[in-house]
């Protein structure tokens, strides 16, 4: 059995019926001997200069295959029920793994209609500075997304946009500042 350095969660087992992967540590496994010939594996390796896994077999050679990579993508600031002042900049944080580009987006209205705030941002930077736009609401969502050619590898909508009345804002301040 072997896991990955950068995913812990994905493991590998190497059986008397073949290879085996697991995305969930362990809870289901799923055939992963594509292109290998039935055969005992007795050994299982983890090249990380190539991101491959390799299977040495019981009389049928040594084979190897690309490690499972799902994207992730998780946004951390805003993370639900901010509320974010127009006209004021804020910074988009966010985690990922295995990506490389990343678009964010914004709506108005929960979701039914969005519009850009940046394209094809360097995922690994992990934030970005943006103005939020000065139309009220408390319908606001927050998006990222691997670029529109690439699999979908979303982190969840969050947030709360828009200008809140002055003293709706001031008490927001407050009670975050007040133990």
């Amino acid at each position: 059995m072997r896991s990955t350095p950068e995913a812990n969660e994905n493991l590998y087992a190497g059986t008397d019926l073949g290879t085996f992967h697991s995305s969930d540590d362990g809870g289901h496994m799923e055939d992963y001997s594509l292109g290998m010939p039935a055969a005992m594996v007795l050994d299982l390796t983890v090249s990380r200069a190539n991101g491959k896994l390799r299977a040495s077999t019981f009389g049928s050679g040594v084979y190897q295959r690309s490690l499972v990579r799902e994207p992730r993508l998780t946004l951390t600031y805003p993370n639900g029920g901010e509320i974010l002042a127009g006209g004021r900049q804020e910074s988009i944080t966010w985690e990922e793994r295995f990506l490389d580009r990343l678009d964010i987006e914004y709506s108005t209205d929960n979701g039914l209609t969005w519009s850009v705030v940046a394209s094809e941002i360097d995922a690994a930077q992990g934030s970005y500075i943006w103005t939020v736009p000065e139309e009220a609401t408390f319908e606001g969502l927050l998006q990222g997304e691997r670029p529109r050619d690439k699999p979908p590898s979303r982190f969840e909508r969050h947030g709360v946009l828009g200008r809140p009345e002055p003293g709706l804002l001031q008490g927001m301040e407050h009670r975050l500042a007040s133990p």
